[in-house]
């Protein structure tokens, strides 16, 4: 239950806090992005795979990292979840040299930090070292590789081959990530952002006795911007309040009181000119008790479905984004339909109402006319 009051929260502190410049996922806040960066020995293949999970996936994954439900992170539970997910990602990534598909480990290396995000919420970094043994000689060799992890997730997904003494003869994807390791997004690519899941790169050494590290390459820099501060600092604390396991009347008191000024912020935000041009056509020609009546349905529909959303993704980490959305489009079109039905089936009846008055009027006016010219 705590971690359905978490995830509501977050829910509803990313859809009050309008997006920053700085966004730290600006394609979105359910995403999960992947950096692979390729390195290339004569006695292995080195892969350097960054996994950066949004707020919201992070919320859920971290309910399954934190295993004593303690409400954080320790070494041991970090550590546990690390290697765990680092041996899944060896799993799904395959790596072919010259037709033949070469067994993919993991190195003792790795990393597990929670940086800053969103509206006071934390993102998740995952850096794990792959390695696929291999004698390579100094001859022309045609290296695949493909990462099959998270298929179907939005997000960015980057792939770069580091020349490490190798010399490229071609390949499909740069040298040089755009990104710096997920720590980065380029703005001018949001519109169409990176999808490499795939990368073929024919090489040969220069020196086929270099051998590979025994660790991955050193970590870059983690991004820590977005820190918390202003609104994303209030948002914070609101999500600690809404996690909090007692509760107390001076509690509803005060989360009713910041509910009342979350929602008149998110009101002001973009998107919610329909709701003003409404009010100001009932206050036209409508009353007071109208008017209420638009704001308490406004009220109700947006916290219904943020809290519909939230416990939905708490039922499991496995039910993503790109599988709710296409069941809540065909929902809200229904209901569009069927509102729109009902307003035309109501005109329909007054029309036809309409014309039966007046017929019912000719009439009478026929029949007074012809009482007349009798009398």
């Amino acid at each position: 239950m705590k971690r359905a009051f978490v995830i509501i929260a977050a829910a509803v502190g990313l859809a009050v806090v309008p997006t920053t410049r700085a966004s730290a996922h600006p394609l979105g806040n359910f995403t999960i992005n992947q950096y692979s960066g390729l390195h290339i020995y004569g006695d292995a293949i080195v892969v350097d795979l960054v996994t950066d999970f949004a707020e919201i996936p992070t919320v859920q994954t971290r309910g399954d990292i934190d295993t004593n439900h303690d409400g954080a992170v320790d070494d041991t539970e970090g550590s546990t979840w690390r290697a765990m997910a680092c041996a899944q990602a060896a799993d799904q990534t395959v790596i072919t040299l010259d037709g033949h598909r070469l067994a993919v480990t993991t190195d003792a290396a790795g990393a597990l930090t929670f940086p800053p995000g969103q509206a006071g919420l934390a993102t998740l970094r995952l850096e794990c070292g792959l390695r696929a043994v291999t004698t390579v000689t100094a001859s022309a060799h045609d290296l695949v590789y493909r990462n099959t992890a998270f298929a179907g997730r939005i997000g960015w997904h980057e792939i770069v081959v580091a020349p490490d003494g190798a010399e490229l003869i071609a390949s499909d994807v740069t040298t040089t990530s755009v990104t710096d390791r997920l720590t980065v997004y380029p703005a001018d690519q949001l519109r169409s952002p990176l999808e490499q899941r795939s990368a073929s790169v024919r090489f040969k050494l220069a020196d086929a006795g270099a051998r590979a590290p025994q660790t991955r390459p050193a970590p870059g820099a983690v991004a820590t911007a977005l820190l918390p501060r202003g609104v994303d600092r209030a948002s914070r604390a609101f999500t600690d309040l809404v996690a909090r396991r007692r509760l107390t009347f001076a509690f509803g008191l005060l989360a009713v009181a910041i509910a009342l000024a979350l929602g008149a912020l998110h009101a002001l935000a973009p998107g919610h000119g329909k709701t003003v041009m409404a009010a100001y056509i009932v206050g036209q020609r409508g009353t007071l008790r109208q008017a209420g009546l638009i704001g308490l349905t406004v009220t109700a529909t947006h916290t219904a479905g943020v809290a519909v959303l939230g416990l939905v993704l708490t039922t499991s980490a496995v039910l993503t984004p790109e599988r709710l959305y296409p069941w809540l489009g065909l929902a809200s079109g229904l209901l569009l339909a069927g509102i729109g039905l009902t307003l035309a089936r109501r005109a329909w009846r007054i029309a036809r109402a309409r014309r039966a008055n007046g017929r019912a009027t000719h009439e009478k006016a026929l029949h007074l006319v012809s009482v007349d010219a009798g009398g």
